[in-house]
């Protein structure tokens, strides 16, 4: 799962609010972030299809990322959707190498007498 920093979290907001308050802002919007992306019922991308082959992309008009990108601005924005695609990426990747190794236990089983 792509991982939220709570210090660039802190810079986005310094430039929006004191650095007092930017702080305890970022700790809630990280741990916040961080719950969302790890919602399994929360899915905000769309597949497309490119060269032939299907390709899974953010979803521009999903409600929860025109907010955050809204009320915090394109920097909390950029950490949110950069995590959600890494962590798209990992569980890809994941589930890619889990059906692999499935497919292939089968077969060598399936050759054993």
């Amino acid at each position: 799962m792509g991982d939220l920093d709570l210090k660039t979290f802190a810079k986005a907001c310094k430039g929006k609010m004191s650095e007092e308050d930017a702080e305890g802002t970022a700790s809630i919007l990280c741990s916040t972030w961080e719950e969302e992306i790890k919602n399994p019922e929360w899915h905000p991308f769309k597949v497309i299809m490119v060269d032939g082959r299907e390709k899974e992309i953010l979803r521009e008009d999903d409600e929860k990322l025109r907010e955050v990108k809204e009320e915090h601005g394109e920097e909390v924005y950029g950490l949110v959707t950069k995590a959600l695609l890494e962590g798209e990426s990992t569980s890809t990747t994941l589930a890619g190498a889990i059906l692999r190794r499935s497919c292939g236990t089968r077969k060598r089983r399936g050759r054993q007498p």
